[in-house]
């Protein structure tokens, strides 16, 4: 029962990182080619991303759309690993050896997105998600996948 809450917690926790960068992408329109990247995806796995710079901040909002996806990512990154709870200096509230994946058209500011979350499980299972997001770092059955997929239009239909 303990493991069965905390694998739905670990599931609840993706799903809200997976909407979260659904809802970044959607209200920066201009910034999408910054959010994918130059090879259709952008990917994080250990590595976190960079820090953006310059660093946005509620009184100095970032002056480009580009710098705003680098925030984003930095900020979906660091919400993943849990950085934003911690107790006694650990960081607590993310999820187990996440991964997190956006891939769409390269270049483009329009197109179909997916968005995906890939993070450790306690117990092997059947992996029959088709997502690539986190193939190959877990161990096998270990991976557990939440993919959004997404078409952002641009300008966008009313």
């Amino acid at each position: 029962s303990k493991q069965m809450n905390f694998e739905a917690t670990q599931r609840t926790i993706a799903t809200a990182l997976a909407q979260e960068m659904v809802e970044r992408m959607r209200s920066n329109p201009a910034g999408l080619p910054s959010y994918v990247g130059g090879g259709a995806v952008t990917y994080f796995g250990a590595t976190a991303p960079a820090a953006p710079n310059p660093a946005c901040t509620q009184a100095a909002p970032c002056p480009e759309p580009a710098n705003l996806a680098a925030y984003d990512l930095y900020q979906w990154h660091q919400s993943a690993i849990g950085v934003t709870d911690q107790r006694n200096g650990t960081d607590t509230g993310g999820l187990v050896e996440p991964t997190l994946c956006v891939s769409g058209p390269a270049g483009q500011t329009t197109g179909e997105f997916t968005i995906a979350v890939a993070w450790r499980g306690k117990d092997p299972q059947a992996d029959n998600n088709p997502s690539t997001c986190g193939s190959g770092n877990y161990e096998a059955g270990f991976r557990r996948v939440v993919e959004l997929e997404l078409h952002i239009f641009n300008p966008p239909l009313i």
